[in-house]
């Protein structure tokens, strides 16, 4: 027979009754707790944006194409005659004036030369001097029957030569100092120094190019298409790299045989554009209307361009197309007139954003 323990009853009700508390106190614990983060959690916050209303704006309309600067102008210094280059007083880029020494010849031989030649027409001269004086003598005796007339013409002889000799002298000595004058090169237009195929102390030739220069004015040459010849004309404005004015000097009567388009010869002034660069040729050829935004408004997803726009204090994502490119603007099409676009603070937005539309500088990207 088993004794029942009557003790067992009253301590299980006492293990359920604490095991209740627990879960009671823990739930309120646990409640209390997140009500305590839920209300720390941020609610409708607002996002700041700047805005910028979208209206129709006139402007110029352009064709625009690609072309390579070149001189417009280039001219080659060569020496008259050949020789040893003694100096070149330019350098390749330096701009140069009208009258300024470019390059020098040794002149060595050339200035012996001419002291010989200076001797040679002295001594002819006193020559000359003293035959005259002795013909005019010989005359007045020819004249009186003291000479024979063959000795007479023999002193008249002597004398037509000397003369001719003392020209061929004359020449000799010009040609010398005209040798030595043209030893040294001048410019004589502005420009600047392109190229210098010779070094000092080299042998240049007669008429190899010692000195190549390039006028001021460079030059770009845009090929139009059939489509756009009648567009331009001579008077069209023009603009090269968005910033530098040009000026049409030439447009082809006729087109390219292979390319079959049309060359249009610009000419324009820059320091900071090279030779052999390439850049961006706009030639204007009317006025439109249109709608112009911030460059930095449009963004792309999947190839496909897009704006934020603000309707009440929400965002709304909205497809555009692009257009022409105007400084740091960009014409659109899509957007009714009067629509905000987002200008600012467009990193952080998403579809459906809250926001609040302050000046720029209180925008956050």
């Amino acid at each position: 027979m088993v004794e029942k323990n009557h003790l067992t009853k009253p301590k299980n009700i006492l293990i359920v009754c604490l095991f209740i508390v627990v879960l009671t106190i823990g739930f309120t614990v646990f409640s209390n707790y997140e009500g305590e983060v839920n209300s720390t959690a941020p609610k409708n916050v607002l996002k700041n944006v700047t805005v910028q209303k979208v209206s129709e704006e006139s402007y110029t309309t352009c064709l625009d194409y690609l072309g390579i600067v070149k001189p417009y102008e280039t001219k080659n210094y060569a020496f008259l005659q050949g020789g040893k280059i003694e100096k070149i007083y330019v350098k390749k880029g330096q701009k140069i004036n009208a009258g300024d020494i470019l390059a020098k010849l040794e002149t060595t031989a050339l200035e012996l030369s001419k002291s010989t030649a200076v001797q040679n027409v002295k001594s002819l001269e006193n020559s000359i001097r003293f035959s005259k004086s002795h013909l005019e003598a010989t005359k007045s005796l020819f004249e009186a029957g003291a000479v024979a007339p063959q000795d007479f013409e023999a002193e008249q002889t002597e004398y037509q030569n000397l003369l001719a000799t003392y020209e061929i002298a004359k020449n000799s000595l010009s040609q010398a100092e005209e040798g030595i004058d043209n030893a040294t090169l001048y410019a004589d237009r502005e420009g600047y120094v392109m190229e210098l195929p010779f070094k000092e102390g080299e042998i240049a030739g007669a008429g190899y190019p010692v000195v190549i220069s390039k006028s001021e004015s460079v030059m770009v040459t845009a090929g139009v298409s059939v489509d756009d010849y009648a567009k331009i004309s001579s008077q069209s404005a023009v603009l090269i790299n968005n910033s530098i004015a040009g000026t049409i000097d030439s447009i082809s009567a006729f087109p390219d045989e292979e390319t079959r388009v049309y060359a249009v010869d610009i000419r324009f002034n820059s320091d900071d554009i090279a030779i052999g660069e390439t850049v961006d040729v706009q030639i204007a050829t009317g006025q439109g209307e249109g709608c112009f935004i911030p460059m930095e408004s449009v963004f792309n997803l999947d190839g496909i361009d897009y704006v934020y726009t603000v309707s009440g204090n929400k965002v709304n994502k909205q497809q555009v197309t692009i257009h022409e490119i105007s400084g740091s603007s960009i014409r659109i099409t899509g957007l009714k007139s009067e629509a905000l676009v987002v200008t600012a603070g467009i990193k952080s937005l998403k579809e459906n954003d809250a926001v609040t539309i302050v000046e720029k500088e209180g925008a956050v990207d």
